[in-house]
């Protein structure tokens, strides 16, 4: 094995929680997921995407309900920096092509076929 994975297994096992966010930053992934919360709040602004009342019964659902009932009444800078503070990214905006590629992808996931699917394909 290389030095660097070495030191990375052994930070892993000292502390689990922050190497793994640790990489999460160094991957981009942080990013991804804000970005992706983003999109969420974007389509239930824009009622492509409605909070069904039935599913808020255990107390992670009825948390996450309100987290999006509430950022989607925020303008959009604020919305964009709650979605970064939601996976403990300290960053404020959120790109352009990150945003476009959690819409489409969350497009390409609600429909499987149509425009929807063929613009996924054609336009990522």
């Amino acid at each position: 094995m290389k030095p660097e994975a070495v030191s990375v297994l052994e930070r892993f096992i000292a502390n689990p929680a922050e190497t793994r966010y640790e990489l999460q930053v160094k991957l981009g992934m942080l990013d991804e997921l804000a970005a992706e919360f983003f999109a969420l709040i974007v389509f239930l602004c824009d009622d492509l995407l409605q909070l069904k009342p039935a599913l808020t019964t255990t107390p992670a659902s009825a948390a996450a309900s309100r987290f999006f009932t509430i950022a989607s009444k925020l303008p959009m800078e604020l919305q964009m920096i709650l979605c970064h503070r939601a996976v403990c990214s300290m960053k404020q905006n959120i790109l352009q092509r990150d945003s476009e590629c959690s819409c489409w992808g969350l497009v390409h996931v609600r429909q499987e076929q149509g425009f929807a699917f063929f613009c996924f394909l054609f336009f990522p």
